[in-house]
């Protein structure tokens, strides 16, 4: 494949990632904005959770509304590590829903902070809960207020609706969804060793569909070789494969 070619690929590939991320993001947020009305909340911070390899705050914020004046302290301090909140969230599987968090924003210039951690009526309680998708990534979601949650149908009502918002982000198309019937059949043929020539006649089409066919197959699945497309369809589409 010509250099110029497979740039313009990759270049296309990358571009349809970050408009499919912008995408979920945006969702994402509007799914967090219809519960802070819903439960009366006022700011909520949606991300992956703290890893040993991403520490940063930056690094795992997906979404938010908070203030950037206490975005900007989290990024400059790395305080997200430091929080007490998340060491308690490392430790469970429930929601917790009384810790503070670190740091927020002052209510005004000279406040002076009591235990190291400033309060604003914004933040003056916070449900925070470290949710797992279907691939075991994790997340942590908080939602910040001046009220509490304290009935137990009200935290099973936001837990449900945070497992939504994770479930709905999480949930990526596999690139095979996009491929069409033939395009997998001749995937299938080309796993089994198959040249475009024996598909073609096992299929009744002429080696130049099949190999359009194929080359379509390797654009979708972001491949470079047939071989490479037809090991990421074989991890993908074993079912199929195996019939």
């Amino acid at each position: 494949m010509p250099a110029h070619s497979e740039q313009r690929k990759t270049k296309s590939s990358d571009s349809a990632r970050i408009v499919s991320e912008i995408a979920r993001v945006n969702s994402l947020q509007s799914r967090f904005r219809s519960m802070l009305k819903g439960h009366n909340f006022r700011y909520f911070l949606f991300g992956t959770f703290p890893a040993p390899g991403r520490p940063l705050f930056a690094d795992n914020v997906l979404a938010t509304n908070w203030p950037t004046d206490l975005l900007d302290a989290y990024k400059f301090r790395n305080l997200l590590t430091e929080s007490p909140l998340i060491r308690r969230l490392e430790r469970t599987v429930l929601p917790v829903p009384t810790m503070p968090l670190l740091l927020a924003r002052a209510p005004h210039p000279g406040h002076k902070p009591q235990d190291g951690i400033f309060i604003n009526e914004g933040f003056s309680f916070t449900f925070a809960v470290a949710l797992s998708d279907s691939e075991q990534r994790r997340y942590v979601c908080l939602m910040s207020g001046r009220r509490k949650v304290e009935r137990h149908e009200e935290m099973a009502m936001l837990m449900m609706a945070l497992l939504g918002a994770v479930d709905s982000y999480s949930a990526r198309p596999r690139a095979t969804d996009v491929l069409t019937p033939r395009e997998r059949e001749c995937l299938r043929w080309a796993s089994a060793g198959k040249t475009s020539r024996e598909i073609g006649q096992i299929l009744a089409l002429s080696n130049h569909t099949i190999d359009g066919y194929l080359r379509a197959a390797m654009e979708k699945l972001d491949a470079v070789t047939r071989t490479q497309a037809v090991a990421t369809a074989s991890r993908c589409l074993v079912p199929a494969f195996d019939g």
